[in-house]
C-alpha cells in the first residue's frame, strides 16, 4: 500500500485536478452569466497550472536530457519548488479565496470586513515570505500555514452565517459557493495539522511518509471531487 500511494500520488492527484479543471471548462457556457462561478473555475485552471508547472524538479530528474538544466540550478533558489508552492498556492489560493469570498457575499459591512482582513493575511503572509529566507530551502513556515487556515475558516464561517440567515438555505444545495465552501474547508481543516510535523518529517519514517500521503491525497482528491459535484448540480446566480 505505502508503495502504491508513493508510485501514484501524482498521478491520483493530477487525475482529480484535470477532472475538475475540464468539468468547469466543459460547464463554463453554463455559467456564462455567473461571473463568481467563473471566476472560480478560472481559479481551477490556475491550480491545474501552477501543480504542472512547480513540478519542474521531477520532470529534471525523470529525464535525462534535462540533467543539464538540473545541474544548471544547483545551490540557486530554483533547486527546490518549495517558493514556488508557498508563494501561488498557500498565499495565492488563499488571496483568490478572499477575493471570491468578498463577492459572493452581500451584506455590505461583512463585504467590508472580509475585503481587510483578506489584505491583512495577504500582505503579513508576503512580509513572511521574504523575511523567512528559509523558504527556499524548506516548505515549513508554520506561522504562514497558520494565518491562512485562519483566514479559510473566517472566510467560510461569514459566508456560511450569512447562508443560514438568508432565504438561500433552503436552497443551499444548488449554490455552488456552498460546495466550494464545504471543499476548501476540508482541505484545510484536514492537512493543516499535518504541517505541525512537517519540521521532523524524517525521510526514514516509513510510517509518516504513508500517513502524510494517505492524508493528502484523501483530502486533495475530496476537494476536487466536491469542486466538480457542485459546478454539475448548482444553478448559475445572477448578481450585479
Amino acid at each position: 500500500m505505502n508503495s502504491f500511494l508513493e508510485s501514484n500520488y501524482r498521478v491520483i492527484y493530477k487525475g482529480v485536478e484535470i477532472f475538475a479543471a475540464l468539468v468547469g471548462l466543459v460547464l463554463l457556457k453554463k455559467y456564462r452569466k455567473d461571473k463568481h462561478a467563473k471566476y472560480f473555475i478560472y481559479f481551477l485552471l490556475y491550480v491545474l497550472i501552477i501543480e504542472t508547472v512547480g513540478s519542474y524538479p521531477v520532470y529534471l530528474r525523470k529525464y535525462e536530457s534535462l540533467n543539464w538544466i538540473e545541474e544548471a540550478l544547483k545551490n540557486t533558489i530554483f533547486e527546490s519548488n518549495y517558493w514556488w508552492y508557498t508563494l501561488f498556492w498557500t498565499i495565492g489560493s488563499t488571496a483568490f479565496f478572499g477575493f471570491y469570498y468578498y463577492n459572493i457575499v452581500i451584506t455590505k459591512r461583512i463585504q467590508s470586513c472580509v475585503k481587510w482582513i483578506s489584505l491583512f493575511c495577504f500582505f503579513l503572509s508576503i512580509l513572511l515570505f521574504v523575511v523567512y529566507n528559509d523558504i527556499f530551502k524548506s516548505n515549513y513556515i508554520i506561522v504562514l500555514d497558520i494565518i491562512n487556515f485562519f483566514l479559510i475558516l473566517f472566510l467560510v464561517f461569514i459566508y456560511l452565517m450569512e447562508l443560514l440567515y438568508s432565504e438561500k438555505v433552503l436552497i443551499f444545495y444548488k449554490s455552488l459557493p456552498f460546495y466550494v465552501s464545504v471543499g476548501i474547508f476540508s482541505f484545510w481543516i484536514v492537512t493543516t495539522p499535518v504541517g505541525f510535523f512537517e519540521e521532523y518529517y524524517n525521510t526514514s519514517d516509513q510510517g509518516f511518509i504513508f500517513l502524510k500521503l494517505a492524508i493528502k491525497i484523501c483530502a486533495i482528491t475530496f476537494t476536487y471531487l466536491i469542486f466538480a459535484f457542485g459546478l454539475i448540480v448548482s444553478n448559475p446566480e445572477k448578481r450585479t
